[in-house]
C-alpha cells in the first residue's frame, strides 16, 4: 500500500536536503507544505500552500517531516503571533487531522534559554528561553497529539545555501570585501554547528525509529567564534580583529545517547563544511 510522505518547509534549507536524500522510493508518495511558489513540483506528487490547504483536500498522512519554522532573527525576544502559529499552532492542526501518522518535529537547542548546564543533553532542563524557543517548546508539546514522534532539537545548521544573514555566511561575505573579520570580544564564545547533510540524515533515521522522544541533532563538538574565524582568514588570506565586548553565554553539547538510538554520528567535519560555504557563490 502506499505511503503519503508530508514535508512541511519543502523549499527550505534542510528539506530540500532531506528530499534528496530520500529520493524516489517505490511505494511512497510525496507531499509538500510551503508558502514559497518556487518549490520544484517534479519532486512532489502535491505541493499545497498551507498546511490548512493541505488537510482541506482531504489527503492522507503517514510521515510527516515539520521543517517549517519562523525564526524571527534578530527579534528573538519579541512577542510574535506568526511565532507560536508557525511553529506550533499547524503542528497541532496535524495532529488532529492525522493522529495516527508519525512526525518529525526539527526543534531548536534554543528550547534551553539561558541553561548554564555543560554539556547540555537530550533532559537538561530549559531555564528562560526567548519567545522563540517558547514557541519551539508548544510545537514539540503538541506532538503529543501524534501515535509516535520524534523531537530533534538542531544547533546551527551549516551548509553552502545557508542563510546569509547568519554569523558564518556574514563574516565570510565581509572577508571577502574587506579582507577582514571582524569578532566581539576575545573570539571565546562556543557554539555547536552541523552540516546540513547530517541533519537530514538524522531526520530520515528519526522516521525510522519505533520509538518517541527527544533527540539532539549537534554536531561532534563545539567550537569557539574565533576557531571559526581563524579556519576562514586561512581560506581567505583575511585578518581577523576584535571589538566590543561579547556578552553571548557558550553552550557545549553531549549527543551520545541521540547518536546510540539512531545509529548514527555525524560524518562531515567543520572545516569541510566551511569550505563549501567559502566557495558558494
Amino acid at each position: 500500500m502506499e505511503r503519503t510522505v508530508v514535508i512541511t518547509g519543502a523549499n527550505g534549507f534542510l528539506a530540500t536536503q532531506l528530499r534528496a536524500l530520500i529520493s524516489n522510493r517505490q511505494g511512497l508518495r510525496f507531499c509538500a507544505i510551503s508558502r514559497s511558489l518556487s518549490v520544484d513540483s517534479s519532486l512532489y506528487e502535491a505541493v499545497y500552500p498551507s498546511v490548512n490547504a493541505f488537510i482541506e483536500a482531504g489527503e492522507k498522512a503517514d510521515m510527516i517531516y515539520f521543517l517549517s519554522a519562523f525564526i524571527p532573527y534578530g527579534h528573538f525576544n519579541e512577542a510574535n503571533a506568526e511565532l507560536f502559529e508557525a511553529n506550533a499552532a499547524q503542528v497541532h492542526q496535524l495532529a488532529k487531522a492525522y493522529p495516527l501518522a508519525r512526525i518529525v518535529y526539527a526543534s531548536s537547542v534554543s528550547v534551553y534559554g539561558t541553561s548554564t548546564a555543560s554539556p547540555i543533553t537530550e533532559t537538561t532542563a530549559y531555564q528562560s528561553p526567548n519567545f522563540y524557543g517558547q514557541s519551539k517548546l508548544a510545537g514539540e508539546a503538541a506532538c503529543s497529539g501524534f501515535r509516535s514522534h520524534a523531537i530533534i532539537r538542531f544547533t546551527s545548521l551549516v551548509g553552502a545555501k545557508m542563510k546569509r544573514n547568519t554569523f558564518i555566511p556574514s563574516i565570510i561575505d565581509r572577508a571577502k570585501q574587506t579582507n577582514e573579520i571582524c569578532l566581539l570580544g576575545d573570539g571565546s564564545r562556543m557554539q555547536s554547528y552541523i552540516d546540513v547533510r547530517d541533519a537530514a540524515t538524522i531526520c530520515l533515521l528519526a522516521m525510522q525509529l519505533d520509538w518517541s522522544g527527544v533527540l539532539l541533532g549537534v554536531g561532534n563538538s563545539s567550537k569557539s567564534n574565533k576557531e571559526i574565524a581563524e579556519i576562514i582568514a586561512s581560506s581567505l588570506g583575511a585578518r581577523i580583529v576584535y571589538e566590543g565586548i561579547d556578552t553571548s553565554a557558550s553552550f557545549n553539547y553531549d549527543a551520545r545517547f541521540s547518536w546510540k538510538i539512531l545509529n548514527f554520528h555525524p560524518i562531515y567535519e567543520l572545516e569541510e563544511t566551511l569550505a563549501q560555504v567559502i566557495n558558494c557563490k
